[in-house]
């Protein structure tokens, strides 16, 4: 039983680890092939957040996961991120429409003016997702450190665990062993009184 747990456990690791790698390499080479154009996988843009404009709810250093939401229904408070008229990706908040044109803004203390106004057609998406200081674990995971950690987790998903699955099924077999022989054991004793009583 525990082994069946162990062997679950360690193929939904591998599977999970391997879904995260076709990830990540599919972002890395869009991210290194177009170079001017914003990351997409499966609809979703990736952007990293450079300036403080929407702090607390987005601060430097997150990363948005943005998608466009179907007929491009925007409403007044989602969070989007667009092409400004100057060509610069922006991730601000919704704060009214003017006929076709939607207004932006940040939503710091410090923001506020209101950005040009936009069309559907320059929005990537909303926000549906924030990755919370993914410039900070992207600066550990370049380190020694994060190769490290990385290393030790990728040994003991793929090693550590058949290892430990080994271990348990030996103890569970010479448990077994024992209890068989104490079982013999006492069959034997009761044969024997048998016997003597006869």
């Amino acid at each position: 039983m525990l082994g069946k747990l162990i062997k679950g456990i360690r193929i939904i690791l591998s599977v999970l680890m391997i879904v995260i790698i076709i990830i990540c390499s599919i972002y890395i080479v869009k991210k290194l092939t177009n170079k001017d154009e914003p990351t997409s996988i499966f609809g979703y843009y990736f952007f990293e957040i450079q300036a403080y404009s929407m702090y607390p709810e987005l601060t430097y250093g997150d990363l948005v996961v943005v998608k466009k939401p179907k007929d491009d229904k925007y409403e007044i408070g989602m969070v989007v991120t667009y092409t400004a008229s100057d060509g610069t990706t922006v991730t601000h908040k919704i704060v009214r429409f003017e006929g076709e044109q939607i207004i932006c803004q940040g939503v710091s203390e410090n923001n506020t003016d209101e950005d040009d106004p936009i069309t559907v057609d320059a929005i990537f998406g909303r926000k549906v997702m924030v990755w919370r200081n993914y410039r900070g674990f992207m600066t550990f995971v370049k380190s020694w450190k994060g190769i490290l950690i990385i290393f030790l987790y990728a040994f003991v998903i793929l090693e550590g665990l058949p290892l430990l699955y080994r271990k348990l099924t030996k103890e569970n077999k010479e448990d077994k062993n024992d209890s068989d022989t104490d079982n013999l054991k006492s069959e034997i004793e009761d044969l024997k009184s048998e016997i003597s009583d006869k």
